[in-house]
């Protein structure tokens, strides 16, 4: 008889649990607030590209994705950017490495560690769509941002560069 068989011959697989359902480890309570928080961290860069890539921006894309301060920072750079006949253009790549969250802090708070490259997101002049120059301008860095939770959706409220860290 195989070390698999019942001592009848009937197997049943349905019988025995699974390795998963025998698993003591409890589930990751934080597990839906973290992809939550991954979602408001890539919509903040979907608005960021869109709204600095149009030197007509209204800045509804970053007014809907981000929070106080880093709201009203992005909106007056990328604003003094297109004053000076400026936009991005192309995609910058980004990896989330890591994702804390505390449902505990009021209002509830989230970290985000990532990996940011802007070698395909270059500044360019809106009209003729020559380069601009950002010299000594790190390509691959790290970034710290920050979420806070606001009536129920988290939004992204500090993004620090961290271009002398590179990643």
């Amino acid at each position: 008889m195989g070390a698999c068989s019942s001592s009848d011959g009937d197997d049943d697989p349905t019988e025995s649990p699974t390795a998963a359902e025998s698993s003591s480890a409890p589930a990751d309570p934080d597990a839906a607030e973290r992809t939550a928080v991954e979602d408001a961290y890539e919509a903040y860069w979907a608005a960021y590209i869109a709204d600095a890539a149009d030197v007509d921006s209204d800045f509804a894309a970053l007014e809907a994705a981000t929070y106080y301060p880093l709201r009203s920072e992005l909106v007056g750079w990328v604003a003094d950017l297109h004053a000076d006949g400026q936009i991005y253009s192309g995609t910058p790549v980004w990896t989330v490495e890591d994702i804390t969250v505390d449902t505990a802090a009021a209002p509830a708070a989230a970290t985000i560690e990532a990996c940011v490259d802007i070698t395909e997101w270059v500044l360019v002049d809106a009209a003729s769509g020559d380069p601009v120059e950002v010299p000594d301008q790190a390509q691959r860095y790290r970034s710290t941002a920050t979420a806070q939770q606001v009536d129920g959706a988290w939004y992204i409220d500090t993004d620090t560069s961290h271009r002398d860290q590179s990643c």
